[in-house]
């Protein structure tokens, strides 16, 4: 391996791990590389992206392709960057767009090689993110799934679809199987128990809210805002079920300590969830967080 292929190769790791900085001083030193300068212009265009330098990016991306367009890598770096475009985009007309570009750069990929698990997850995630019928976004989903059975942003996509089409025991299924692989996360737990909600399955639901808390507590910290979003769903689940008794102490260490902070985040204190607890918007904001779990 030459020292050009050690500075790209640390540049990528360095990318992976969110170290900006780092990774555009090394995809920069191999620029002046003349094989390796396509891959260091993607690269770049990846940190520009980061930054929200669109010109910047697009600039360093059209290098790239001009360079070497037959490059696989370069089209997958290339998709990676609109798909952090939808990821971050709130405007249904600019995501549609978005997302467009994003199945184009992978077309072009898909010229040059087979499909990946990455690249069908990403292929869902467009197909997904346009809106169309979800079933065109879980024939992709499904296969990345089934190459890569540990890839937990296609489960969480997967999720997604099935939540849209009202088929809550498969979204919870593929909802369990993301647990399983980070049982820690309280997200993962908060989300699972919302469709089990909605199924009424609620000691299986008021299980996985205590897990959330504990989850959050451990890593977040007890006066987290993590820890506000458990206490108050929790307290949303024994509402229903009629347990004021339950409910009532929650809901007053609740507004004691996070009242101010939950109207910002679309809580209320008083035993509901404005915005938190609607199936479709939770399905919105499933897909909108795994973006960031794809490799880098």
């Amino acid at each position: 391996m030459s020292a050009a292929e050690v500075r790209l190769a640390l540049a990528q790791m360095a990318l992976r791990f969110d170290n900006v900085e780092g990774a555009e001083r090394w995809f920069e030193s191999v620029l002046s590389d003349n094989d390796l300068r396509a891959l260091a212009e993607a690269g770049l265009g990846r940190v520009a992206g980061y930054r929200g330098d669109i010109q910047a990016a697009n600039a360093r991306f059209e290098s790239a392709i001009r360079l070497m367009a037959w490059d696989f890598t370069i089209w997958m770096d290339y998709a990676q960057y609109w798909a952090q475009r939808v990821a971050n985009s709130y405007d249904p007309k600019e995501r549609v767009r978005h997302a467009s570009r994003l199945i184009d750069a992978l077309e072009n990929a898909l010229t040059i090689s087979e499909a990946t698990p990455e690249l069908n997850s990403l292929m869902g995630f467009a197909y997904l993110a346009k809106g169309n019928d979800p079933h065109e976004a879980i024939d992709y989903l499904e296969a990345a799934a089934a190459e890569a059975p540990h890839d937990q942003a296609s489960r969480l996509l997967l999720a997604n679809c099935y939540l849209r089409l009202g088929q809550r025991e498969q979204a919870a299924t593929q909802l369990l199987a993301a647990v399983a692989l980070e049982p820690g996360s309280a997200d993962l737990h908060n989300n699972l128990a919302n469709v089990l909600m909605a199924r009424e399955d609620y000691p299986a639901a008021e299980e996985l809210l205590i897990r959330a808390v504990g989850a959050s507590e451990r890593v977040m910290g007890e006066d987290s805002l993590d820890v506000a979003v458990g206490l108050n769903n929790l307290a949303s689940l024994y509402s229903r079920r009629d347990r004021q008794d339950r409910a009532e102490p929650l809901l007053e260490l609740f507004g004691a300590g996070f009242g101010e902070a939950a109207g910002d985040h679309g809580l209320l204190v008083d035993g509901t969830v404005r915005r938190g607890d609607h199936l479709v918007e939770q399905a919105e904001a499933i897909a909108h967080a795994a973006i960031r779990t794809f490799g880098q």
